[in-house]
């Protein structure tokens, strides 16, 4: 199956807004300073975060990593499925941890965050990545009905 092309700035985004969820693991004091789902643990939070904004596993996306992003991703999403989850009685599309700990999948969580932001970050570091793998040095900007056609 072949991925729908996807403009640059489409994929800076999905890339950008998949370190949010990976920040909730890696950060833990995110998590419990939240206002989202207070009556739901940590872990069921984390779940439904990484569900609705981590897109970097669609095949359009995940056509534009590089083949260490690639492995990155796939150690994180293994180590992530292994995870103990157990669906909510309530929320059968929602799940959580049973023992609450991530623990297992932080080393695998870091890896990605710390290519995710060497692809999307700003500063000399990610703008050198940038440019030693030939991708633009801004940030892609999404077109305006204005832009387009000039």
């Amino acid at each position: 199956m072949q991925a729908e092309p996807i403009a640059s700035w489409q994929i800076w985004g999905t890339l950008r807004a998949a370190r949010m969820p990976l920040g909730l693991i890696l950060i833990p004091d995110r998590v419990e300073t939240r206002a989202q789902m207070t009556e739901y643990s940590d872990s069921a939070y984390v779940y439904r975060m990484f569900d609705l904004v981590f897109g970097i596993r669609s095949p359009g996306v995940f056509a534009y990593l590089t083949e260490k992003e690639k492995k990155a991703l796939n150690d994180f999403s293994a180590a992530y499925a292994a995870l103990p989850w157990q669906p909510l009685a309530l929320h059968p599309h929602i799940s959580e941890l049973v023992d609450g700990d991530f623990s297992p999948v932080i080393p695998a969580a870091k890896r990605l965050d710390r290519l995710l932001a060497l692809r999307t970050g700003r500063g000399p570091v990610s703008a050198t990545y940038r440019l030693a793998h030939g991708w633009p040095l801004r940030v892609p900007i999404q077109p305006t009905e204005r832009g387009l056609g000039q």
